[in-house]
């Protein structure tokens, strides 16, 4: 039911053309596709995590991240669940700084997450979870054999096939895959109540079913999507034109996309450009980036 949507709908990260041995994303499965944004992750830990570089801007991508960090010294697994955000902020890593670490992680679509886990989602906005207390089973099988697993490639592998059997048996709810559907074709832009009508609920369970599934209102989460969705027009369209923009995603005037935008994006739209495009070596048309 989902599918439909996915093709115009890829969540983006501040620098989104990063590709090294420390971050690269990985797209899932067609199986997977519906559910998972991305797998991320790299053989090697970023060094600024360690020699106190400047951290890597995060801004929300609607998305919750089960990160496992290897140490490859010692061979032991930490796993934890950081649920969706609605701010920006800066990657932190606390570790031992003799040890070589590694990081793995899965993105899972916000409003998918709660088909491969048993646990209400209510109160994972900006919070982080020990990834056990809500993934159980899958945690413990990744944990115990991803050090045995050298490559990024090897362990994006062996996560699907878990997720893929886990899907076979996970749980769903119609009624709230059908309002995520709505608000993604209204671009962000649907009123709430208007929602509610659309799936005959009330205002009242839609907000319960929202939080129990995604942790976040139904408003909360359009506004993230247009968010989004905005921010991929940025990055992709080197047409882009804001007056087009406030009229294709529902703003007031300039004055009200701008400020909406540097309040999820923590800058302006020019510095977010400069952002994601400042690092980028060795690409012809910067423009050409696929959000697929």
């Amino acid at each position: 039911m989902l599918h439909k949507n996915l093709p115009f709908y890829r969540p983006l990260i501040a620098n989104p053309f990063i590709k090294t041995r420390v971050f690269r994303e990985v797209p899932p499965t067609a199986e997977l596709r519906p559910y998972i944004c991305c797998f991320w992750g790299g053989e090697e830990a970023a060094a600024q995590e360690f020699k106190g570089g400047e951290p890597d801007l995060i801004i929300p991508d609607t998305c919750a991240d089960l990160i496992f960090r290897i140490n490859e010294t010692t061979g032991g697994v930490s796993c934890g669940l950081v649920g969706i955000s609605d701010c920006c902020g800066h990657s932190r890593f606390s570790g031992n700084t003799s040890h070589r670490f590694s990081t793995f992680a899965i993105r899972f679509y916000g409003w998918a997450v709660y088909r491969f886990s048993q646990e209400s989602m209510s109160g994972t906005l900006n919070n982080c979870f020990n990834g056990e207390e809500k993934f159980g089973r899958l945690c413990e099988q990744l944990c115990r054999r991803l050090p045995e697993l050298r490559s990024f490639e090897e362990r994006t592998g062996f996560a699907q096939k878990l997720l893929i059997s886990a899907l076979t048996a996970s749980r769903k709810d119609r009624l709230f895959d059908c309002a995520v559907l709505t608000v993604m074709d209204s671009g962000g832009g649907l009123d709430i109540s208007a929602l509610a009508k659309e799936v005959f609920v009330s205002t009242r369970q839609l907000e319960r079913i929202f939080l129990e599934r995604a942790g976040t209102s139904p408003k909360k989460l359009s506004s993230l999507i247009r968010y989004q969705l905005l921010w991929q027009e940025i990055v992709m369209n080197k047409g882009f034109d804001i007056q087009d923009a406030v009229l294709k995603y529902g703003f007031t005037d300039e004055a009200h996309l701008m400020r909406e935008f540097r309040r999820y994006h923590g800058m302006n739209i020019r510095a977010a450009r400069a952002y994601a495009f400042g690092n980028v070596a060795n690409i012809q048309d910067k423009h050409s980036f696929s959000a697929v």
